[in-house]
């Protein structure tokens, strides 16, 4: 089985969201979700983010996943930690962030100074979608 992880803020979910979900499951089997906590989300967007709470963006996640194999989690924003917790066999990275292949140490790591190699793969950009574009055009 192909376990995939996936994050991101989730605020204000809308269809490039969707997009960036659905392309990650013609490449593993099982994905988690990880939705980054409200304080992470403050520190990564400003002061007046999230618009919606931490539950109300898993929950969303959560139904749009439906069917799918899959866990929804909070996330605090340390995705070199969130590697090391969930090892899983590929990262899917949004657009706006780098590709570049990661190392995750193996247990015993120290003793034997060993690395595992996460697949990372980059998701396409649904043009014209994005939580803060649509706020930052309202105003």
């Amino acid at each position: 089985m192909r376990i995939g992880l996936a994050n991101g803020c989730m605020d204000r979910f809308h269809r490039g969201h969707m997009h960036y979900l659905i392309e990650t499951q013609e490449h593993c089997d099982y994905l988690i979700v990880a939705v980054n906590s409200d304080a992470s989300v403050k520190r990564l967007k400003g002061p007046t983010r999230p618009i919606d709470s931490l539950a109300k963006r898993m929950a969303h996640v959560a139904q749009f996943c439906g069917e799918w194999p899959h866990a929804v989690i909070p996330f605090e924003g340390r995705v070199d930690k969130l590697l090391m917790e969930i090892r899983p066999d590929v990262y899917f990275a949004g657009y706006d962030h780098s590709a570049a292949p990661m190392f995750i140490r193996r247990p015993g790591w120290k003793e034997h100074g060993e690395w595992d190699r996460v697949e990372v793969i980059q998701v396409s950009h649904l043009p014209g979608y994005s939580t803060t574009r649509s706020l930052h055009a309202t105003e």
